[in-house]
Order: C-alpha cells, then sequence, then structure tokens
C-alpha cells in the first residue's frame, strides 16, 4: 500500500518538476531613443510560490542602467522594465540576448530586437492632403503617422517647421499604432509658389525621436496692381507709375505711354522706355516689367514746359536787351564825289546826311570827320565845323544842337587830294540816347 501511495505521488509532481516555472515574452521591435531604450519583458510567475529574478544583458553594445522590482508573486503576470544605455551605436538593428533566471534555478534566454534609427528615418509618414496650398487661405492638412515599434510613445509632441510657418501639437502614439491627425497653418500671402519643405519634430520628455520632412506644395497666384500718381504744377506735368506684385510667383507687365511729338521733346523718364514706336505723329513708350514676389517699381514721366519757357522768356530778353545796347537812332549816310583833278589834285565832295529815326530829340551832338592825305584844307561847308585839327589826318568836328525825331540834316564841303586812299574813314555821331552816350557810324567808302 505504502509503494503505491509513494508512485502516485511521483507520478503527480513529476510532470510539475518537468514543467516550467515562469513565462518571458518580449515585444518584437523597440525603438531606441537618444541612445536608451527601455524593453518591457513581461514574466508571467506560473510557481506555487512567490519568485524573484535575475535579468542580465549579454551584449557589450548596451549597458544596463536599471531594471525594474523583479519580485513576482505566485501566479501573477508582470511587466518588468529592462533599461539599456549605448554610448555610440550604430544605426541598424540590435538582436540583445537577455537571461532570465528564477531563485528555482529555471533559466531562459530572449532576443529582444532594438532599432537604432537614423533620425529622419522613424515613422512612416503620409501627407494626405491638400495636393495644392494657397497661401492666401487658412489652410489645414492631413498627415497619417505609423510607428512600425512596439513602443507605447503616449504623448508625443510635435513642431512642424518651414521657412514659411511654424506649428505645434501635442499627440497620443501607441505601439505599432496608425493615427491621422489635423494640421491648421496660416501662410504667409506672399509665400512662393512651389514645393517647401517641412520638418516634423518629435520630442518625447524634450528627447527628440524624429526629425523627419515632408513636402508641402504652395500654389501660385498673380498680384501686380498698378498705383499711378500725379504730380502737377505749373507747366510740370508729372506721372508716377508703381507696380507691384502683391502674388507669390514671378509676375510680367507692360506699361504703355503715348505721347505727342512736343511732349516728347520736354518729356524724361526713369528708367527708360524698352522701346519707343512712332505712330501716327505720336510716340509710343513701353516698358517690360518684372517683379520677384513682393518687389516694387517705380516709372516716372515728366514733361516739363517750365525750363524751356524760362530759356525762352531769357533768350527774348537778351534779345531785346541786346537790341537796346545796340539800337542807334541816328543814321549816317556818307557819299563821296570826285569832282575832277586839277594839277595832280583830285576835287572831292563829300555829303553826309544825318537821319533821327527815332522818336526823340536829339541834342549836343557831335558830328567827327577824318580826312586822310589832304592836300587843299577843306572849303565850301554848308555848316562851318566847330572844330578843326591836324594830325596825321585832318579831323573835323560840327555841333549839331537838335536834330528833331524823323528830322534829316545834309553837311556838305570840297577838299583836294593828291593820293586818294582806297577807303574813306567812317564818320562818328556821339549823342546821348536815353541814359546812355552812343556812337553812330557811317559805313567805310570806297573810291574808284
Amino acid at each position: 500500500m505504502l509503494k503505491r501511495c509513494i508512485i502516485l505521488i511521483f507520478l503527480v509532481l513529476m510532470p510539475l518538476a518537468l514543467a516550467d516555472s515562469f513565462d518571458v515574452s518580449v515585444p518584437d521591435t523597440i525603438l531606441a531613443i537618444d541612445n536608451t531604450v527601455s524593453i518591457p519583458l513581461t514574466i508571467t510567475n506560473m510557481q506555487a510560490f512567490d519568485d524573484k529574478y535575475t535579468i542580465s544583458v549579454l551584449d557589450f553594445n548596451w549597458l544596463v542602467e536599471s531594471i525594474d522590482n523583479t519580485e513576482i508573486l505566485q501566479g501573477q503576470t508582470k511587466v518588468i522594465n529592462v533599461n539599456l544605455k549605448s554610448s555610440y551605436p550604430e544605426v541598424k538593428n540590435y538582436g540583445i540576448k537577455i537571461k532570465i533566471k528564477s531563485l528555482s534555478n529555471q533559466e531562459v534566454e530572449k532576443i529582444a530586437r532594438v532599432d537604432v534609427k537614423d533620425l529622419s528615418d522613424v515613422f512612416k509618414i503620409t501627407l494626405l492632403g491638400p495636393e495644392i496650398i494657397d497661401p492666401r487661405k487658412d489652410t489645414k492638412f492631413n498627415l497619417q503617422i505609423e510607428s512600425p515599434y512596439d513602443n507605447n510613445f503616449g504623448e508625443l509632441n510635435i513642431i512642424i517647421k518651414s521657412d514659411a510657418f511654424t506649428e505645434t501639437k501635442t499627440i497620443e502614439l501607441d505601439s505599432r499604432a496608425i493615427i491621422k491627425e489635423e494640421f491648421n497653418i496660416n501662410l504667409p500671402i506672399d509665400t512662393q509658389e512651389g514645393d517647401h519643405t517641412a520638418n516634423i519634430m518629435f520630442y518625447k520628455d524634450n528627447n527628440l525621436v524624429a526629425n523627419q520632412t515632408i513636402i508641402l506644395t504652395i500654389g501660385s497666384y498673380s498680384g501686380v496692381r498698378e498705383i499711378l500718381t500725379n504730380d502737377n504744377s505749373i507747366l510740370i506735368k508729372k506721372e508716377i507709375v508703381k507696380k507691384i506684385n502683391d502674388g507669390n510667383s514671378i509676375g510680367f507687365e507692360k506699361y504703355v505711354k503715348t505721347l505727342t511729338l512736343t511732349e516728347k521733346l520736354f518729356t524724361t523718364t526713369t528708367p527708360k522706355p524698352d522701346d519707343i514706336t512712332k505712330s501716327n505723329g505720336n510716340y509710343i513708350l513701353t516698358w517690360n516689367i518684372k517683379l520677384n514676389p513682393g518687389e516694387e517699381q517705380d516709372i516716372e514721366i515728366e514733361t516739363n514746359y517750365r525750363i524751356p519757357l524760362i530759356i525762352l522768356i531769357l533768350a527774348i530778353g537778351l534779345i531785346i536787351l541786346l537790341y537796346f545796347m545796340l539800337r542807334r537812332d541816328v543814321i549816317i549816310i556818307k557819299k563821296a564825289l570826285v569832282s575832277g583833278r586839277h594839277k595832280g589834285v583830285s576835287k572831292l565832295k563829300m555829303i553826309i546826311t544825318l537821319y533821327n529815326k527815332g522818336n526823340k530829340k536829339i541834342t549836343n551832338m557831335k558830328l567827327m570827320e577824318r580826312i586822310p592825305n589832304v592836300t587843299e584844307d577843306p572849303n565850301d561847308f554848308s555848316e562851318k565845323p566847330f572844330k578843326i585839327t591836324k594830325g596825321n589826318t585832318l579831323n573835323l568836328v560840327w555841333k549839331i544842337d537838335e536834330l528833331n525825331p524823323k528830322e534829316e540834316r545834309t553837311i556838305s564841303y570840297r577838299y583836294g587830294s593828291r593820293s586818294l586812299v582806297k577807303k574813306l574813314p567812317e564818320t562818328m555821331a556821339q549823342y546821348v540816347q536815353g541814359s546812355r552816350t552812343v556812337v553812330s557810324k557811317s559805313s567805310r567808302i570806297k573810291l574808284r
């Protein structure tokens, strides 16, 4: 009987002894963050008593920083985090061997797959739309974020940043989750068209988990406007044309101005037109304008009649001034008559005519005559000279008390000369005209 009881107990305890005293499971893939990784070991204590486990990591690349409390009550399951750190991990997949040993001396070895990823290649991110973004409108776009890891990230702070905007948001990301998130952005209206790279940065407890990029396509729109300003004053017409590109793409504009011939003569432009053509007697000025987004350009067209008019007035004034300065009221007409020749001496009669063409009486006039090569002294005067002097020439001076407006007076005399000159000197009259002393002269007379 005793023998049978011993055999029965043996048969009952033998399977229990041969069965596993605990079970361990590890995730398929864990992402290392900032050179650290926390591997959750799920251990089930299947024994009829409490147990404590010894955990060791068999990988020289990774050092154990800490391990959670390994005591597990009988029949319970507990997740124990094994926290590892590597100083300079390579970007690759690691298979880390972990040994778990119970107090009952049963051992289990597991391989934990740990991924060290480049920050630009952590999550799978898909832009769901819109395909083209209009910067003039408030824009919403959707991202699909897929995590291929067994990490339960919990709260992640996301910062999306580009050269045109910055947007932040907090998301929840569980293990191997696929989530869709909506983001609102407000772009400057002058954001240039084309593809813009936006960085998406994921932070967990201020540690950078990923820094990935997406491409946002900004649509184009034209927005060149014109502001016309007139700044006119007396005899000056100034037109300022301002072209402003409020769009986000390059704008091409053409400005045309038509001028008459007179306007063109007195018009200056800044800058100079790209083309000038003539049509129906008018001139057509054309500017070809290229404006980058946010750029502006001024065209100044100034028609200035003031300076030409001032020059004309000054010229007329100068002409009038010269006229009055050079005008002579007294005209002197001189004639010489050769009446004959006797004993080698030529007989000449000189006739001097004075004419006051002005409207005012002339008084105290002096009439001066020079006679070269005199052989016989002058005689037969119609009016006797006031003074006669001799030198290289014989000089005669008459004093004329007055000469009325439009009055004509003739003075004549005779003289003889053995050698006649080809030209006789001019006769001069000195008098006061207005407030100036002026001299009128006759022309020189040729003798033949």
